[in-house]
């Protein structure tokens, strides 16, 4: 569903740039948006990477175990079942 969504809003500026005339504007739009969500995405991905390395550290040291122990009566009370 979400993918008809996509391509409905990307058919609709499509045309719209076609009904103004500016073919350019809308392929030199849709490539710097292409770009910007690869760089996201690569930083993003760096990031996790990152903080899966410190979690995986931390549940060998047993910190992990340790939180999830300090943290289950709250946890209890907020979600009862």
């Amino acid at each position: 569903m979400l993918g008809k969504i996509w391509f409905a809003l990307m058919a609709a500026g499509f045309g719209w740039s076609l009904l103004q005339g500016e073919k350019g504007a809308f392929l030199q739009a849709a490539v710097s948006a292409g770009e910007a969500s690869l760089s996201y995405g690569l930083k993003l991905a760096g990031i996790l990477g990152f903080w899966l390395g410190i979690m995986e550290v931390a549940k060998r040291a047993g910190l992990v175990d340790r939180l999830a122990a300090l943290s289950r009566p709250l946890i209890r009370r907020l979600f009862p079942s």
